[in-house]
């Protein structure tokens, strides 16, 4: 299964999803989709609790291609069979965002690449679930982080949300504040 989350996706165009570049020299970040990729397959699921576009694609599977001039594509094409393992295309195209492993899975990223300009950093990867994301905000404070299961995405909200839902008990809360480093002091 394939999740592509962070951005609208664009169906106008036919092959080109979605890019972005933070200036003329900078790396171009692109998503794609072969021409045998239909609509349909690309079904708005969202993420509860927040604006977050994301979408579930059916019958695919992703490839990069890095072509030698600071260029990027990552490209949705039709597989007849899901691969086993979930994954995710995430995107950003004003802020970025970082990969934060999951004990399960200490090693998510299959590709990550950021075109870095003034005062952006857009961002487009490759990832496998499950696995945290810290997407960021301007001035590259945190904004929310997100927990990209096998099943779908969760949103689980800001910094102080993730700790007092730790501290409640929440599972894949207490997983983030270790995986993330957080040192949370006491009395």
């Amino acid at each position: 299964m394939i999740y592509i989350v962070g951005e609208r996706l664009d169906f106008k165009d036919g092959i080109l999803l979605w890019s972005a570049c933070n200036g003329a020299t900078r790396q171009l970040l692109r998503l794609l989709r072969a021409p045998d990729v239909a609509d349909e397959q690309f079904v708005a699921c969202g993420v509860d609790g927040c604006t977050t576009p994301a979408y579930r694609v059916e019958n695919a599977t992703v490839r990069w291609i890095e072509p030698p001039y600071r260029q990027t594509d990552v490209v949705v094409v039709a597989a007849e069979v899901s691969e086993p393992e979930t994954v995710y295309v995430v995107l950003n195209e004003r802020y970025g965002f970082n990969i934060i492993p999951h004990p399960l899975n200490p090693s998510p990223t299959r590709l990550y690449r950021t075109s870095v300009g003034h005062r952006a950093c857009s961002a487009i990867a490759v990832v496998t679930a499950p696995v945290f994301v810290e997407r960021l905000t301007r001035d590259g404070f945190p904004k929310n982080y997100f927990y990209l299961a096998d099943d779908r995405p969760y949103n689980l909200g800001a910094q102080g949300t993730v700790i007092a839902k730790a501290f409640a008990g929440d599972e894949v809360c207490q997983q983030l504040v270790q995986q993330a480093g957080w040192h949370i002091g006491t009395p």
